[in-house]
């Protein structure tokens, strides 16, 4: 199972579209994929109309049940682990009484390794200890980025959250790519302008399949559907591509 951590410090910039929406493409690939929600929100929950459940990730952090026991199927080959909703928002605070806290999903996903092709873990915007725990569980970081200037100070405050926590965890963790959200070619001299200065910062970490703005996108979570059931054809086209790309990481 690869594991990758969808993250930005800034919010709004697509993260849990990303998210939801890439793990339908995988899916569509026939491979199974695992949902992890890290954000105290519980978006991907109430998006893809999961049942409330009765152990969550919140448990799976601070009383150390089984991960198995908080997964739900929510789509063929897409499952979920809640996060437990605002109860969340408490880890950082008691994992702090806790031996190598960092360490817990990790260990947590060690158990369902071989069950899953893909594991995508849906981080909340707020950098606090819940952000390393999801960068020291995964293998690869996404990292998109909305077209506005202040997304790309976001990333790059990533980029130094990802460094610093190689070097005190010694993790072979790095970014898999970084995905330009919501492009509108229409506001070409912005996009153009956060474009060049993420392709100076990342080189070819840049993903050359960008998301663009489309109704249809913004739409689905209302929906409680994905770009594939909505039959959003540049959604769909966009995602695939993307899991194309994802794919070919590591």
């Amino acid at each position: 199972m690869k594991t990758f951590a969808v993250v930005n410090n800034k919010g709004g910039v697509g993260k849990t579209t990303v998210t939801v929406n890439l793990a339908a493409a995988l899916a569509e690939e026939g491979f199974k994929v695992l949902i992890v929600d890290m954000d105290m929100q519980d978006n991907v929950r109430i998006w893809l109309n999961a049942p409330m459940p009765k152990v969550s990730l919140f448990d799976v952090l601070v009383n150390d049940e089984n991960i198995t026991k908080t997964i739900t199927k929510v789509r063929d080959n897409i499952y979920l682990c809640p996060s437990g909703g605002e109860d969340l928002g408490a880890v950082p605070y008691l994992l702090k009484e806790k031996k190598n806290p960092a360490t817990k999903l990790k260990l947590a996903l060690e158990q369902v390794q071989n069950m899953y092709d893909y594991c995508l873990i849906d981080c909340s915007p707020s950098r606090t200890l819940l952000h390393t725990v999801a960068l020291v569980a995964s293998d690869f970081i996404l990292i998109p980025v909305n077209m506005e200037w202040l997304s790309s100070v976001g990333s790059a405050q990533v980029k130094k959250t990802i460094a610093d926590v190689k070097e005190k965890y010694n993790l072979e963790t790095d970014i898999g790519l970084i995905i330009p959200t919501f492009v509108d070619r229409r506001r070409s001299k912005i996009t153009d302008e956060v474009i060049d200065d993420l392709k100076l910062q990342y080189k070819d970490k840049l993903s050359p399949i960008p998301i663009r703005v489309n109704s249809k996108l913004s739409e689905a979570p209302a929906y409680g559907m994905t770009v594939f059931e909505l039959k959003d054809q540049k959604g769909i086209e966009d995602f695939s591509d993307l899991a194309k790309e994802v794919i070919k990481i590591g």
